[in-house]
């Protein structure tokens, strides 16, 4: 009985030595090599969208709030053309999202757009069209990026 725990003990002791031969060290933290495959060491948050409408009047305007959870500034931005490309608050909008303030007057339609950076949390972006305009702020938060959209009168 004796030999068959020493047998044990040792493979038990082979075993792990190999196993530290396994091993590397990563942001101080000891990862079995046999596990680094083409998986990402940290998973991707899925990104998603919720909506509100909140009504509104002529007076004041129509306003719709969006959440966009898990969502850079950059991925609100394309999520948002994305969901409006068929409508007047999408498809007027810049296919790249501008780093800095930039203005641009329309020539195919009476429409300019406006857009304005306060800080790298926030993106104000006004759309003037004949009869009425739109302004969209971003703003970002520590879960997300939230969008309020302001459809106006003149």
């Amino acid at each position: 009985m004796k030999p068959l725990y020493i047998v044990v003990l040792f493979s038990l002791f082979i075993s792990c030595k190999e196993e530290q031969k396994n091993t590397i060290t990563k942001n101080n933290k000891e990862i079995k090599t046999d596990t680094i495959l083409p998986v990402k060491e940290t998973f991707e948050k899925q990104l998603s969208v919720e909506c509100i409408d909140q009504g509104g009047d002529m007076e004041n305007g129509f306003i719709t709030e969006c959440f966009f959870k898990n969502a850079t500034l950059e991925e609100a931005y394309q999520t948002y053309i994305e969901l409006n490309k068929d409508n007047d608050d999408g498809k007027y909008l810049e296919i790249k999202l501008p780093k800095t303030d930039f203005f641009k007057d329309g020539s195919e339609y009476p429409i300019s757009v406006d857009y304005k950076h306060s800080g790298k949390n926030k993106l104000t972006i006004d759309l003037f069209f004949p009869g009425g305009g739109t302004t969209i702020i971003f703003t970002v938060k520590a879960d997300g990026v939230k969008a309020i959209t302001n459809h106006s009168p003149d």
